[in-house]
């Protein structure tokens, strides 16, 4: 829901492209998250990572290749000695993603 489509919107936000609420539902968890406020400046994602475990490698590809569309890998899908299935990629919007498979 971007910031312009909230009920009583002040003024300088109508026109806004921000996002006010967004929620992603992963496996049987949620994330969610907003932009900051129209008007209000942020620095742009950094210093932090998001996680996401997937159950098998084929759906850790999976998420990692369709994060990876549009933005860039920071370290390429591969096995490790932790993981069958790890991956770091940085997402169109900015976002940094660690994905990882589950041991199998």
């Amino acid at each position: 829901m971007p910031y312009a489509a909230g009920p009583d919107a002040p003024e300088g936000w109508r026109d806004s492209p921000r996002i006010l609420h967004g929620q992603v539902t992963i496996y049987d968890g949620t994330l969610m998250a907003s932009d900051y406020p129209p008007g209000v400046a942020g620095e742009a994602q950094a210093g932090f990572s998001v996680m996401q475990s997937a159950p098998d490698v084929a759906e850790a590809r999976r998420v990692f290749d369709a994060l990876a569309e549009a933005g860039s890998i920071i370290d390429g899908f591969k096995p490790t000695f932790f993981s069958p299935g790890f991956g770091m990629v940085k997402d169109r919007f900015g976002t940094h993603w660690i994905i990882s498979a589950q041991q199998e």
